[in-house]
């Protein structure tokens, strides 16, 4: 399920195709129901988060919000990374 997911993400340009790793991160997150995914990794903040909830939303599994490290920190109240 993880490859046909991220194979998908791939297909429709929401992560470059070269970036097959970076895909099924994101498709092991949606399918472990995790909330946010916290990340560095500018491949995975350019998604466009509409058109991967829908994509996930056809493979019945949580949409995920992916953000970067610094949000958090900040939101938590921390300094900037």
């Amino acid at each position: 399920i993880v490859e046909r997911i991220g194979d998908d993400i791939r297909r429709q340009g929401l992560i470059p195709e070269d970036e097959r790793h970076d895909s099924f991160i994101v498709a092991e997150a949606a399918l472990c129901e995790v909330d946010i995914l916290v990340s560095a990794d500018a491949h995975l903040h350019g998604i466009d988060h509409q058109r991967l909830h829908v994509l996930l939303s056809g493979f019945d599994v949580k949409p995920i919000i992916i953000t970067w490290p610094r949000r958090v920190a900040r939101l938590l109240g921390g300094r900037r990374a």
